[in-house]
């Protein structure tokens, strides 16, 4: 138990914990006052490293009765022979002295990489746990944006854009706090979408033609980034495929040049078409003559909207269906496609046309080219 007395009043700490302390930590000291009220201003005190108070350290301290709560300066330094004492302004009254440690705080904040220490996400990304790299036996303590600490590792929050910072510190077995390191974690806000143009956007083409890469303007400070109908990305345009028909949906975004972020795709809809060959009946599809016959144009059926393109034997398309020659025997193949209104040709439907040879003539006996007749004689 330590007491002083000045005139009739005493002042006894009965106890200051914790003890040791930490720097920057708040002592909680605990006394009695006898012989008399005080009724200035409690203050605690702390002396040097020696133990003496030949210039003594005035606490921040609260409280105007037991017990009341002192906080160390962050910056002192450790030591196991620091005393303390409470002194009183009226009538001036100063307690006994008690000895106290002060245990050493980590000197350093935590290490971080500039990957760490600098974190970049776009708004609404899948965020991961900070991280920091503390010294042997130490643990750290992190800090929001809102100044809360935490033994475990926030997970940044991006929900909303702007620049957030996050801190965090090592704690040393003795429990004592060092300075804290700093993390800043920008979110932005991602592009918008990417603008296409109607020719763009929808594009056609026939089966089997060449196509031409996919075209988009991105906005100043953008470069475009591509996806294909599997969902494969390239940031090379794609050129869409054209050897099977229906309908294809590539995608398009922009990406931000100063903060990496992609905005929402935009959809391409690239159409592969191909009309279905001309439907024959039995006597449009084989057709016989006989030779030198007068023979009649080629015909088919077509559908609303397509045109029939036609082919004779040696592959020459035309508009106008071609009339069969029967100038020779033998057959001859013909073929007939028809075209949509935007240009895609089907398949070929053959035309198979027979030119017949003529028969000889028949060939009579002199009996049978020439018979006599008695008139009204019975044949």
């Amino acid at each position: 138990m330590w007491v002083s007395n000045s005139f009739a009043q005493t002042i006894t700490i009965t106890s200051a914990t914790p003890n040791p302390i930490c720097p920057g930590s708040a002592l909680n000291v605990s006394f009695s006052v006898s012989g008399g009220t005080l009724t200035g201003v409690y203050k605690v005190q702390l002396s040097n490293a020696a133990g003496l108070f030949t210039s003594p350290t005035d606490l921040v301290t609260t409280g105007t009765a037991s017990p009341l709560s002192a906080t160390l300066p962050s910056g002192t330094a450790a030591g196991a022979n620091y005393k303390i004492r409470i002194v009183n302004s009226a009538p001036a009254t100063t307690s006994g002295e008690v000895g106290i440690t002060v245990s050493a705080a980590p000197a350093a904040a935590p290490t971080l990489t500039p990957a760490q220490a600098t974190i970049d996400y776009c708004k609404d990304d899948t965020a991961v746990p900070l991280t920091a790299t503390s010294l042997p036996s130490h643990t750290l303590k992190w800090y929001n944006p809102s100044d809360v600490a935490s033994t475990t590792a926030y997970t940044p929050v991006t929900s909303a854009p702007g620049a957030f910072t996050y801190q965090v510190s090592q704690v040393n077995a003795a429990g004592c706090e060092g300075p804290k390191a700093t993390i800043t974690v920008n979110v932005a806000v991602p592009p918008l979408a990417v603008t296409l143009t109607p020719g763009q956007s929808a594009v056609t083409y026939c089966q089997h033609e060449t196509a031409t890469p996919l075209a988009a303007t991105p906005a100043s400070g953008h470069t475009l980034k591509w996806y294909n109908p599997a969902g494969a990305s390239s940031t090379t345009a794609y050129t869409p495929v054209t050897t099977a028909t229906g309908t294809f949906v590539y995608k398009v975004s922009q990406v931000s040049t100063t903060t990496g972020c992609e905005g929402p795709a935009t959809d391409i809809t690239v159409t592969i078409g191909a009309p279905a060959a001309p439907v024959l009946t039995l006597a449009q599809s084989t057709i016989n003559y006989c030779k030198d016959a007068a023979a009649s144009a080629l015909t088919a059926a077509v559908l609303p909207g397509h045109t029939l393109k036609w082919y004779d034997a040696a592959d020459t398309p035309s508009t106008t269906p071609y009339t069969p020659l029967t100038t020779t025997v033998g057959q001859v193949l013909y073929k007939v496609s028809q075209v949509s209104g935007t240009g895609c040709e089907g398949p070929k439907a053959t035309i198979t046309v027979n030119v017949n040879a003529i028969p000889v003539a028949v060939t009579l006996t002199p009996a049978q080219a020439s018979v006599s007749f008695c008139k009204n004689a019975t044949p």
